[in-house]
């Protein structure tokens, strides 16, 4: 069907250029030698991959996050000690 042939060149774009060279060709050939189950199981295989990729950028964002949050916590906690100590003197006046 025109939906394996999309999947087929999807596949064999390796680097996700949107063009095919030889290497990219042979090497699709290749996976794809045996039952007609392998372009499944190599279908499966590059959303295996694309999915590992998504979740490596996800966490690489989530450690930034959390570098963030630490940055700003720290520098939250001596303004809440001034705000209670401006507080504490207010209320001695």
């Amino acid at each position: 069907s025109t939906e394996d042939i999309s999947t087929l060149f999807t596949i064999m774009d390796s680097d996700q250029s949107g063009l095919i060279d030889l290497e990219e060709f042979v090497q699709g050939c290749l996976q794809l030698h045996g039952p007609a189950k392998s372009l499944q199981l190599a279908k499966m295989s590059f959303e295996n991959k694309i999915t590992r990729q998504a979740m490596k950028s996800m966490a690489t964002s989530l450690v930034e996050v959390q570098r963030q949050l630490d940055r700003m916590s720290r520098k939250a906690v001596p303004l809440r000690k001034r705000r209670s100590q401006l507080s504490q003197e207010f209320c001695s006046i």
